[in-house]
């Protein structure tokens, strides 16, 4: 559960800045927002007002902390200036213009575990230091300016996820906002801004969604997206897929079980591989009629047929796609080399697929490519059944390949 702690609503050279913190990247937990001033339904709604810088002489600091886990203090000049700071905690303070050495410890301790030297603040400036996870999922701290010279909203990438977009419905307002950057969307005061959201780069389904709003006038929105990326108990860090798995889980391209596991080793079906192929390359279902009479009822329909429009898909000569049934490897492997428009190579390294067997060509491509691998050296089992993990391997290996 986040902290009950109020966010905080603070006025920096006439400007105000509204303060949403997003814990886990999926819930809304925090919002500086009054009731009167963003029609955005989020839960758990605090606000605090505390007062305007009291000098001209003094910068705002926006204090946020994103790594699950861990209760710290924070640290200015060695002394600790905010103390038993945890998850989901958000503060506003304010320092006289000048260079500090920020940190963070362990709470009761002085001996930093993350540090920011040497960082300068002007007067008259507001500015974000956020603890948080890199798309490694490793504890960072980084600092940012916040962009109040103009009403809008800005948000930040801090949570352990690969690049995002800021939208509004579907349409995209700022791009391939990597972790640890910010991006900034010029708004005027009163603009209402339908389905405001938060998806991963590439799509246009929001992952995060604050609903529709409304930004006051002289008013900043900013939304920080922080905590963990997905993971799953059941991938193994020695798993040597673990990587191509939490890549694609983060970009919403596989998805887990309801129970929160992955099962690595479960076999792909024919349909789940068509909507993972489609999922990768961004495009839309297709609607019926289908090429296939045994799809209409399938989860996967749209997907399977958008791929056979492309031609990229085939089905039996009884005119059945069989969307339940296992994929074997070397049906993936030429569902894959025809997504990603290689030339069929005839000979290869494996023995137990003989030249100008059905599927060799596509196997034989891709081994040269380095997109899929033998189960040894020489032997590549194409009538097994394509593991999830596998596929995950297989996909991501195919990301820079895709035309």
């Amino acid at each position: 559960m986040s902290p009950s702690l109020p966010p905080l609503r603070a006025r920096v050279a006439g400007r105000t800045a509204l303060i949403v913190l997003m814990l886990g990247a999926l819930l809304a937990a925090l919002s500086a927002t009054p009731a009167s001033a963003q029609t955005a339904e989020l839960p758990d709604v605090f606000t605090e007002a505390v007062d305007s810088p009291t000098s001209d002489d003094v910068a705002e600091v926006v204090v946020v902390h994103g790594v699950p886990g861990l209760v710290v203090d924070v640290l200015v000049d060695g002394d600790a200036a905010i103390e038993d700071f945890r998850y989901g905690d958000t503060v506003v303070t304010e320092l006289p213009a000048g260079t500090y050495d920020l940190g963070v410890a362990a709470a009761g301790t002085t001996t930093p575990i993350l540090t920011l030297d040497d960082v300068e603040v002007a007067a008259g400036t507001s500015y974000s230091v956020v603890a948080h996870l890199d798309a490694d999922g490793d504890p960072v701290l980084t600092p940012f300016t916040n962009e109040t010279a103009d009403s809008g909203i800005q948000a930040f990438h801090v949570a352990a996820f690969p690049e995002v977009v800021l939208l509004s419905g579907q349409s995209v307002l700022a791009d391939d906002v990597a972790n640890g950057d910010t991006a900034k969307f010029d708004l005027p005061g009163g603009a209402v801004v339908d389905d405001v959201g938060i998806g991963l780069a590439g799509t246009t389904d929001a992952a995060i969604s604050l609903g529709d709003v409304t930004v006051p006038d002289d008013t900043v929105l900013l939304v920080y997206a922080v905590g963990p990326g997905l993971d799953f108990p059941d991938v193994s860090a020695d798993n040597v897929h673990r990587d191509n798995i939490l890549l694609l889980a983060n970009r919403g391209v596989l998805l887990g079980s309801e129970d929160g596991t992955f099962r690595p080793a479960r076999s792909v079906t024919r349909g789940q591989l068509a909507s993972i192929m489609a999922r990768t390359a961004g495009l839309e279902p297709a609607t019926g009629p289908y090429d296939f009479e045994d799809i209409a009822d399938s989860v996967h329909a749209g997907n399977i047929q958008v791929l056979a429009d492309a031609g990229i898909v085939a089905g039996f000569a009884d005119g059945t796609f069989r969307p339940s049934q296992p994929v074997t490897r070397a049906q993936a492997a030429s569902l894959i080399g025809r997504w990603l428009e290689v030339d069929e190579v005839a000979d290869g390294p494996f023995t137990d697929v003989p030249a100008g067997a059905e599927h060799s060509g596509y196997i034989n491509a891709l081994a040269a490519a380095g997109i899929v691998n033998g189960r040894t050296d020489t032997t590549f089992e194409p009538k097994a059944s394509l593991r999830r993990d596998q596929t995950a391997s297989i996909i991501g290996r195919s990301l820079d390949q895709l035309p």
